[in-house]
């Protein structure tokens, strides 16, 4: 046993290599779910306590600053929050200035990776997304902290996944576990994590994708709970509808919050285009600028503004209050976002959204009298309204008001102000979610087609022929011959510099079948070669769209499919008519 060890190991063929390539293969192929189940687990985990670790960074620098008020940044003078406002935007502009690629973060840069990188996302990117997200919300910039949640979670996710050598295919399921498991653990909203992954990031509803992901999911949020219980983000009331007709202003609410979306969305776009050529220090300090001068009047746009979100959930807001909080974090947000801080945009939409249903429940109340529901039932709706119209998530928004209110009564109304705000936005209007604008903006595309997304799902491992042998092209007739006696399908033919050409066994058979076997005959495959199809190399971590990508590009017939640890080592080919067959 002990020689026999020895003996792999001489030849490179050590038992933690093939189980490496065993295991891949069986990840490629969807073999091993259970395996997926536990990666899944970790990654839910692990970004639960990333999660934890940020929110208590932000809390703790809001400690220090606010003397102990954590978002209370109404405690301070005029002039300190528009002072913390640009101190904060300048520093996190100098950093961001030195770091160059490293500073792109957030949801779209998560976007990015998933559509041209497979999932593959820098370390060094999360962690300025850490740092500089906390540093953003401590100063109070219109910025809320989930965008970047879903950073660090899917590049937690990445990592692990990177680390255990998984292919692409693979990758991508982690990724959407990180980013279910943020969602879940900055909402304690595991079931709309998982939604807002597939819907949002993904792009698709896949089962197989399913029991992965809600593992992770559902892991992130047993964290959140262990350390800060089972409290969700908002103090959401009993809520219910007090009469049929106020449907009717369901659906007037629904037409504004699509509109307030639209204008949202575009005002973003104009900053977006406006700030491409200031250099980027100018363009955080004039985001902290603009936050620091509407906070002057108004102080709730500062921070997250869940504090804000909560009074008006309890209706402790008038109507010259809610109007405010509605134009001032608009406004504030349009500028954060616009000049690139590195903050996310759920937070700030969800105080939106609040503002205008707290306006929509004293309308109520001014009309309906006593048999109108609660102010808390129109904030809520107009949170999820906004949000849903804002990032083109309309499933993700109706599962997260569902779990934040536990109350079955709101899914009707719900569906209505989700669905006619999401009309309104994207037909109406026509507008894309706020993160395909922003894609769009850096001249990136982020709607791949049915085909492109079937096969990202599909790893080379599962496609590729094993049914070959490599043979060299001077390989005299007698050693052609003795090879195809194995009866492959494909020959590789190499030259000195690796594997050039896959040819047919059985064009090889026929070409050779008259040939004399003479011993100076030449080599018949030096011929027969210009009959094969030009062949490239592959890593076996790729899916069949990276393959596709890289015959167009090289314009090859063919890939031989290699191993990352070793590239001479050839697991299988694969040719364009197999690929062609996955979608056909």
């Amino acid at each position: 046993m002990l020689t026999w060890l020895q003996a792999k190991f001489a030849s490179g063929e050590a038992l933690w290599v093939r189980m490496l390539y065993w295991l891949r293969a069986k990840f490629a192929s969807g073999e091993v779910l259970w395996v997926m189940v536990v990666l899944g687990a970790i990654a839910g985990l692990g970004t639960g306590l990333i999660i934890v670790a940020f929110r208590g960074l932000i809390s703790f620098g809001q400690n220090f600053l606010l003397s102990g008020g954590v978002d209370d940044f109404e405690q301070l003078l005029p002039l300190e929050r528009l002072g913390l406002a640009v101190a904060g935007g300048l520093l996190v502009g100098l950093i961001f200035q030195r770091l160059g690629k490293a500073g792109s973060v957030g949801v779209t840069h998560v976007m990015e990776r998933v559509a041209y990188h497979y999932g593959r996302m820098p370390l060094r990117n999360a962690l300025v997304q850490f740092f500089g997200a906390a540093l953003c919300i401590v100063s109070g910039q219109s910025v809320g902290r989930e965008g970047p949640a879903v950073h660090l979670g899917a590049a937690t996710s990445s990592v692990i996944g990177y680390r255990f050598g998984l292919p692409n295919n693979s990758l991508l399921v982690l990724v959407a576990c990180g980013t279910a498991a943020s969602i879940s653990a900055s909402f304690d909203t595991p079931l709309a994590g998982v939604i807002f992954a597939m819907e949002v990031v993904m792009m698709e509803y896949s089962i197989a994708r399913f029991t992965p992901v809600l593992v992770a999911s559902v892991s992130a949020a047993l964290v959140s709970q262990f350390v800060y219980g089972h409290h969700v983000a908002f103090a959401v009331p009993t809520l219910s509808l007090g009469t049929n007709w106020e449907i009717l202003l369901l659906l007037a609410m629904a037409l504004l919050l699509g509109s307030i979306s639209a204008l949202f969305i575009e005002m973003l776009t104009k900053v977006v285009r406006f700030s491409q050529r200031i250099p980027l220090w100018l363009r955080f300090t004039l985001a902290g600028l603009a936050t620091g001068l509407i906070a002057m009047l108004a102080p709730e746009v500062m921070g997250i503004g869940y504090d804000s979100v909560n009074n008006a959930l309890l209706g402790n807001y008038l109507v010259p209050a809610l109007l405010t909080l509605l134009v001032a974090k608009l406004l504030a947000t349009t500028f954060a976002i616009g000049l690139g801080l590195p903050g996310g945009v759920i937070g700030p939409t969800l105080v939106v959204g609040a503002a205008m249903g707290g306006l929509f429940g004293v309308l109520a109340a001014w009309v309906f009298g006593d048999a109108a529901a609660s102010p808390g039932f129109y904030v809520l709706l107009g949170m999820v309204g906004m949000m849903s119209a804002t990032l083109q998530a309309p499933l993700a928004a109706l599962i997260a008001m569902l779990e934040l209110s536990g109350n079955l009564n709101i899914i009707l109304p719900g569906m209505l102000v989700v669905v006619g705000a999401n009309l309104v936005v994207s037909e109406v209007f026509g507008k894309k979610s706020v993160f395909h604008m922003l894609l769009r903006e850096r001249g990136l595309d982020y709607e791949p087609n049915a085909i492109t997304r079937h096969l990202r799902s599909i790893s080379v491992n599962q496609v590729m022929d094993r049914r070959f042998a490599r043979i060299r092209v001077d390989a005299a007739l007698d050693e052609v011959r003795q090879t195809l006696q194995g009866h492959p399908l494909w020959l590789v033919v190499e030259h000195d510099e690796g594997p050039r050409v896959l040819l047919s066994a059985a064009e090889v058979a026929r070409g050779i079948v008259n040939l004399p076997a003479e011993d100076n005959a030449p080599a018949p495959l030096q011929s027969l070669e210009k009959q094969g199809m030009q062949l490239g190399t592959i890593d076996a971590r790729a899916n069949l769209q990276e393959a596709m990508v890289v015959l167009r590009k090289a314009e090859l017939g063919a890939l031989a499919v290699v191993t990352g640890l070793r590239k001479s080592m050839i697991d299988g080919v694969i040719t364009r008519q197999a690929i062609d067959k996955q979608y056909r």
